[in-house]
């Protein structure tokens, strides 16, 4: 559907060009690229008790992006010289990520955001019980290996005639 859906949108001029970026805390758990390039891996909860009418053994990470991850490759529309300081620019212009997020993507960028998951491999099976236990809605991810997490993020769209929709994230 998401390939469908940006077929569709280059026929109308829109999401042409796209950027990828390649997402990294600070700090934490290195993962190699190669040729001396590392990414830390994120940190992600899963949120707890929440099952897919699809896929039953599916689990539901709460939250991929961050709200200035999106903002990554917008250094150019937004005049900002180095996107690490995004805080700055939304307190000196008063303005929030979700305004810029849905008011200032060019129709033709979109942006495909790769994030290295903490897969906490040296969680034991005791300690994944008691955050299953515990009363939060959420917990660490478990996986068995390594997990990649991959966020689109589309312009809002000119095309009137699109046969496709997609669910925007109001949480980020």
């Amino acid at each position: 559907m998401i390939s469908e859906y940006i077929s569709q949108q280059n026929k109308n001029g829109e999401l042409s060009d796209w950027s990828v970026a390649v997402m990294s805390p600070k700090s934490g758990t290195p993962i190699n690229l190669g040729q001396d390039r590392k990414v830390f891996k994120v940190e992600r909860s899963l949120v707890k008790k929440t099952k897919s009418e699809r896929d039953l053994e599916a689990q539901h990470i709460k939250v991929i992006t961050a709200p200035d991850d999106e903002l990554v490759d917008l250094f150019d529309v937004l005049d900002v010289k180095d996107m690490r300081y995004t805080e700055d620019f939304f307190k000196k212009n008063e303005i929030t990520e979700s305004l810029i997020r849905q008011n200032n993507r060019p129709k033709d960028r979109g942006l495909l955001l790769l994030y290295a998951i903490n897969p906490n491999l040296d969680m034991t099976p005791e300690q994944e019980e008691q955050h299953l236990n515990s009363e939060t809605q959420t917990m660490p991810v478990r996986a068995a290996s390594d997990a990649i997490g991959v966020a689109f993020v589309f312009p809002k769209t000119e095309n009137e005639n699109s046969t496709f929709r997609y669910i925007v994230n109001g949480t980020v």
